[in-house]
């Protein structure tokens, strides 16, 4: 099986899709297979060289999960951030007042 490339411009995100799609195909190869789907995709689309080709198909998964999970790690974090802030607000009670505060006597 040789590396299938769909047409278009890529991006760097379309580029990791490429590369994620051809690597069950890559780890399963032989070498002579291996070396044509390296060419074609270092040649034709990706515009990368070979050996970081070879190194993101052998590790692509990896790559792609690690991506994800620290993606979705920054976003947990983020959301523990707000709830300690809030429950700094909450704890520290009313914001100071700066000055007095006077009040009118009613007239009667």
């Amino acid at each position: 099986m040789v590396a299938t490339v769909p047409k278009g411009v890529y991006t760097m995100k379309d580029r990791y899709v490429i590369i994620k799609h051809n690597a069950k195909a890559y780890q399963k190869a032989s070498k002579k297979v291996k070396t044509e789907m390296l060419d074609k995709l270092s040649a034709e689309k990706t515009d990368a060289k070979t050996k970081e080709l070879l190194l993101k198909l052998r590790a692509s998964l990896d790559i792609i999960e690690l991506a994800e999970q620290i993606e979705y790690l920054s976003e947990e974090l983020s959301t523990a951030y707000e709830k300690k802030l809030r429950k700094r607000k909450r704890k520290a009670g009313p914001p100071p007042l700066s000055g007095f505060l006077f009040f009118k006597a009613p007239l009667e």
